[in-house]
């Protein structure tokens, strides 16, 4: 059981949303609940079947280190929410949180929850408010694809994307955010601080594809490949903002002027 015993009531639900699709650390359909404990007033988020507590993280404002929506590809009625954190109660899971919000289904629960009113049909409204109850819990959520008026105000800011490549035989989406590079949602997750990456190069260039490789300032190497053709301007345009060093041509020559020799 809990060491905090804390019990969830209505009294100290702050929001509840069922049937949430969770895809890692567990895959299970689970109610996701905001609620402030009734030991110390601290707001905690729980995953819950029934009245079991799958994942539960305490202390919010310590222990989320980034949260964010993502967009679902091709799927423009779903959205992701991504979370990752330091610990979690008795530390069962590392993996992040990601879970699938099914939108009408969520808009339809706030107006159920009076939470929103009857008439409202932008479900951003819903993101809105997700977003406005973490900071009160102490940790932001950034919607990075989407303009709202919570944007940071950047003055260079950086276009959020995601495209579809392959890590191995795994197809999965590369998110490209202002401060963090996620690819997912398989598991092993990886999620990159933008600033950790030293360069990126590309290899294995055909007409319709190429392979990118993220390579960290530690050293380590992520290649991701058949990534569209159309998508390179884009990550050039990130390495360049972000001031990552492309090291492709700079690799390509030196081989050629050896080869020469």
């Amino acid at each position: 059981g809990s060491p905090h015993m804390d019990e969830i009531s209505e009294t100290n639900t702050i929001f509840k949303l069922e049937g949430v699709s969770v895809l890692s650390p567990l895959r299970k359909k689970l109610d996701l609940v905001f609620y402030l404990s009734n030991v110390d007033g601290s707001p905690v988020i729980t995953l819950l079947k029934g009245n079991d507590r799958e994942l539960s993280i305490y202390q919010l404002n310590k222990n989320i280190k980034m949260a964010s929506f993502l967009p679902v590809p091709e799927k423009p009625n779903l959205i992701y929410l991504f979370m990752t954190y330091t610990s979690c109660e008795d530390n069962k899971f590392s993996e992040p949180v990601v879970m699938t919000l099914n939108k009408e289904n969520t808009l339809n629960q706030f107006k159920n929850l009076g939470l929103l009113d009857s008439n409202v049909t932008d479900f951003e409204k819903c993101v809105e408010y997700i977003r406005k109850q973490a900071i009160l819990t102490g940790f932001k959520i950034s919607n990075p694809f989407v303009n709202s008026t919570l944007v940071d105000t950047d003055a260079e800011k950086i276009n959020s994307f995601h495209l579809q490549c392959h890590r191995g035989t795994k197809e999965g989406t590369l998110y490209f955010l202002p401060d963090h590079i996620i690819f997912g949602f398989k598991k092993p997750i990886l999620l990159f601080d933008a600033s950790d990456i030293e360069s990126i190069t590309y290899s294995s260039i055909t007409r319709l594809t190429f392979n990118a490789s993220l390579v960290t300032k530690d050293g380590e190497k992520y290649e991701f490949s058949m990534t569209d053709q159309t998508e390179y301007a884009k990550i050039d345009d990130y390495v360049k903002r972000k001031q990552m060093k492309d090291k492709s041509m700079s690799e390509e020559l030196k081989a050629k002027s050896k080869s020469k020799g």
